[in-house]
């Protein structure tokens, strides 16, 4: 919240209240983290409402806020506790916090896109008819390109994988891991309400602790964790690391 003085504000030619030049600019400066504004002070104009009346004005001047701003406009100047998924089992309005986040998973799918179309011009998947590596054995091609999504929260991965998997004209098959009981009901839903839930498997395990008999040509992540706190994202992509196959790539690749 800004207090303010009602003797910071002077008249102009008509006797209104107004605010210095340098006074806008600095609560301009300042309504992006504090919409709050305090009035104080004996009436120095025509009426109370003038002050009042001048501040929604100049809030209004500030034009219209991008996407991005209103989605951190809660966690400015917020000293927040560091996410720990790993002892325990994160909130529905996290993974919402999460979501909201719409360019990072545009990022993900123009990844996932470029992958599955390298796949397809090397011939790693069956029905491929024109490869650039002829010698590449029959036997080693593959129906589909298998993906690992560690971490897969609710499930905006798993549906960025698909959308990538159609417009690269390359078939998955998703194996989506995760270990919070609360995000599986989302996730084991998506296998009976969408179209391509038959190419999906949900696993309920915390990676560390999970085993299987097969390699992955894609390894697929957003355990990034934050500034100052990785959350153990290294212990558990490590985890994950001896399930990718010799030719496989993790996304992202570093970070």
């Amino acid at each position: 919240m800004v207090r303010l003085s009602t003797k910071a504000f002077i008249s102009d030619s008509q006797g209104n209240a107004m605010l210095s030049a340098r006074h806008q600019t600095t609560i301009k400066w300042l309504f992006p983290y504090c919409s709050k504004v305090l009035l104080h002070g004996s009436n120095c104009h025509k009426s109370v409402d003038a002050y009042r009346l001048y501040m929604f004005g100049l809030f209004k001047g500030q034009g219209v806020y991008s996407e991005n701003d209103v989605l951190d406009y809660n966690y400015r100047d917020y000293l927040q506790f560091p996410l720990q998924p790993l002892a325990t089992n994160l909130e529905s309005g996290i993974y919402e916090a999460f979501e909201d986040d719409k360019k990072k998973y545009v990022c993900y799918q123009a990844a996932l896109v470029q992958a599955l179309k390298d796949f397809k011009e090397l011939g790693h998947f069956k029905g491929t008819s024109e490869s650039k590596h002829d010698e590449l054995r029959a036997e080693d091609s593959k129906r589909h390109v298998e993906v690992l999504l560690v971490g897969a929260g609710r499930g905006p991965l798993i549906q960025r994988a698909f959308q990538a998997s159609e417009e690269a004209g390359v078939p998955i098959h998703v194996t989506a891991i995760e270990k919070n009981p609360n995000a599986i009901v989302t996730l084991r839903n998506l296998v009976y309400s969408e179209t391509w839930g038959k190419d999906l498997t949900v696993v309920e395990s915390d990676i560390r602790n999970w085993s299987v008999a097969k390699n992955f040509d894609i390894i697929v992540s957003e355990l990034f964790g934050s500034f100052g706190d990785n959350e153990l994202s290294p212990e558990c992509l490590n985890a994950a690391q001896k399930y990718l196959s010799p030719r496989g790539i993790f996304i992202p690749g570093e970070y």
